[in-house]
């Protein structure tokens, strides 16, 4: 009888860890996805906190800018 439950708490875990896993990786993507696009419209910012990719750039404060954040 022990073996049976421990068989199927071991299955359990399995599939649970499946899913998570999946909820996961769309979670990094949507993190990432928004880091980036943050670093992109504040390259200050991203030069302090060390990517220097957008090096020699600044943020547009137009209003073309601004409305499209909105």
């Amino acid at each position: 009888m022990k073996i049976i439950i421990a068989a199927a708490a071991a299955l359990s875990l399995s599939i649970s860890n499946t899913f998570a896993t999946s909820q996961d990786d769309s979670f990094q993507k949507v993190a990432h996805d928004y880091v980036e696009q943050y670093l992109q419209a504040n390259p200050e910012q991203a030069t302090e906190l060390g990517d220097h990719r957008f090096d020699g750039e600044l943020t547009d404060y137009s209003a073309e800018a601004r409305a499209k954040d909105l």
